[in-house]
């Protein structure tokens, strides 16, 4: 069985969860959930079998997490093309935010009529 030694990190179940919460990259909060999971005493050969990944993938998160904290999971891009779905965020944000105004702005011309 697998122990992961939170408290070398000042870490517990409920902080690690609020990490995992505000973590932007979608890969980082699933290598929290894992060693969260885990250090609750989840079996990791069961999480392998629910999250699709392979055993020694875990392990190595696991060992990550052990030598140098929440830190040594945090996803870091290592090559290839970024995807364009970071420089589309600001877009698509912008974009929702005219709808929303020119929503309000028809609203409130609606309401004189």
């Amino acid at each position: 069985m697998l122990r992961i030694d939170l408290a070398r990190w000042e870490l517990s179940p409920e902080l690690l969860t609020l990490l995992i919460v505000q973590s932007p990259c979608p890969r980082t909060r699933e290598r929290l959930l894992c060693i969260r999971d885990i250090a609750q005493g989840s079996c990791a050969s069961r999480l392998v079998t629910t999250m699709g990944r392979h055993l020694s993938t875990l392990l190595g998160w696991v060992h990550a997490f052990q030598q140098g904290g929440p830190q040594a999971l945090v996803y870091r891009h290592s090559g290839g093309r970024r995807s364009q779905r970071q420089g589309m965020q600001a877009l698509v944000a912008e974009v929702v935010q005219q709808a929303q105004a020119q929503a309000a702005v028809s609203k409130k011309r609606r309401r004189r009529c």
